[in-house]
């Protein structure tokens, strides 16, 4: 663990009630390491957006592989199925992922 990282992470906590302390070191790490933070919370891309930080959200990865021949549909929805189980969430307009064409795509 980078102390360094990790001090500043709990600077930032205190005065971001929306962000987890693990979120925010993954974020500051991601950024020294130039790294892409890979977050589907608002609030981390909203942080990653003001602090101009490259961050990608799943359906971006997902569409990437789809587009690329990487990921067939029934695979990228048995992906989604699975996030949405394990994480307890839900994955707002998924079907973004299949979609034809190729400027729908969000770039960081």
């Amino acid at each position: 663990m980078d102390q360094k990282i990790f001090r500043k992470s709990e600077e930032i906590a205190e005065n971001n009630r929306k962000l987890h302390l693990t979120e925010i070191y993954s974020i500051l790490l991601c950024e020294k390491r130039e790294m892409i933070i890979l977050t589907n919370d608002k609030a981390a891309k909203r942080f990653c957006k003001e602090k101009s930080i490259q961050w990608m959200d799943i359906i971006e990865l997902l569409r990437f592989g789809f587009l690329k021949g990487r990921i067939k549909r029934n695979e990228g929805w048995k992906i989604i199925k699975e996030i949405e189980e394990k994480d307890k969430t839900r994955i707002k307009n998924a079907e973004r992922i299949f979609e034809k064409q190729a400027d729908s795509i969000v770039t960081v």
